[in-house]
This record gives C-alpha cells, structure tokens and sequence, in this order.
C-alpha cells in the first residue's frame, strides 16, 4: 500500500498481523482530522481485535489497551460512516488510495446501511466512476437489493 496502511487478512492468511504493530505508535485524533482512508484502516485494525489476533510480543497489558485504542478508533470509523449521504459519498469514495480500502468502503456501505441513505441516482452515479468494481458490491445483498430495481442502477 502507498502509505503502508493496515489491512485485516483473516486469520488463515498469509500476511495476517502485517502492520499491526503500528497501533503501538497510532495517536487517536480528532474527528475532523480524519479521512475516508483513516476510517477504514481503523475498521480493519478493529477486526484484528475482533477475531482475537495478537502479535506474539505483545504483552497482555498490551493487548488490553490496543484492543481499547481499537474501539475508540473504530467509534470514529462508525461516526465518519455515517455522515456519508447523497451530498459527499461520491466525493468521499474518489478519495480512496487502495483497491483493497475501495472494497472495504463496501463493507463500511453495509455496515452502515448507506443504502438506505443514498439515493438510487447518486448511487447510479457512483457506479460509474472509476474505482468501482460490481464484484465488489455484489458481495453484499442488502445493498444489490437496495438498487437492483431502481430505474438508475444496472444491478
């Protein structure tokens, strides 16, 4: 990744745990100081902490406070999420530095049930843009289902 950002591989993954160790030196910020990238690298740190993964060194003192640090970074993921509506999902989505985070967005989408926040035609619009990968999006039902009847969308 151009700025070796975190990224969740399962537990049976071959990179699993790569870059994890960065949560040590990771400050939480200020909701206004975060971006569409940040909110996703704090979603995939979290999973870390989810599944019960650990780097071997850590201690479990350690463990306990990257696990909290991860929550607290994660609550600004779900407050970042949802402020995404018609007027800036576009935008916001065009900021994404990785293929990988683009499906990722994805599942932030469904987590936070945008499609019931986005319309069928900024959705449409969003689509066409560049980055977007239908393999990606059909991953998720309740999103396909939200749009696959809209007269603006091709689901």
């Amino acid at each position: 990744m151009a700025n070796k950002r975190i990224k969740y591989y399962s537990k049976s993954g071959y990179f699993n745990g790569f870059g994890i160790e960065r949560i040590d030196s990771m400050e939480i910020p200020e909701y206004d100081k975060i971006d569409i990238n940040d909110a996703i690298e704090y979603r995939e740190i979290r999973q870390y902490f989810d599944e019960g993964l650990r780097l071997r060194s850590w201690t479990d003192a350690q463990y306990k406070s990257y696990n909290d640090k991860s929550k607290k970074l994660y609550g600004l993921t779900m407050h970042f999420f949802n402020s995404i509506s018609d007027n800036n999902v576009i935008n916001e989505f065009s900021k994404i530095d990785d293929h990988d985070y683009c499906r990722s967005f994805w599942k932030l989408f469904d987590i936070c049930k945008l499609y019931l926040k986005v319309s069928s035609e900024v959705f449409s619009k969003l689509l066409h843009t560049e980055k977007v990968s239908l393999f990606d999006i059909l991953r998720f039902e309740r999103i396909a289902n939200s749009f696959s009847r809209s007269k603006y969308c091709f689901l």
